[in-house]
């Protein structure tokens, strides 16, 4: 997910995954638009992580494959699972 208030605009996300973030049509930043469905749109998405700027875009999944990748790279934007 892309943090509420966080984007400011960078590109990095619709450049790196143009098919899994969307701009917001009112000006307000990108949001993630689809979630991956297999290892290269991971890749993808991990690229945003690692390049986007302020850690605006962020993990809350449980998902071991994408945790295992992450804490590797960017442990700092995994949050902790919502609800169950």
């Amino acid at each position: 997910y892309v943090e509420d208030g966080c984007c400011t605009r960078c590109g990095i996300p619709t450049l790196l995954a143009p098919a899994l973030f969307t701009d917001d049509p009112a000006g307000s930043g990108c949001y993630v638009s689809r979630q991956p469905r297999d290892p290269g749109e991971i890749g993808q998405m991990v690229e945003v992580v690692r390049n986007a700027e302020f850690n605006c875009v962020r993990y809350r999944g449980r998902a071991p494959a994408v945790l295992k990748v992450l804490a590797t790279v960017e442990s700092d934007v995994i949050d902790p699972p919502r609800g169950r």
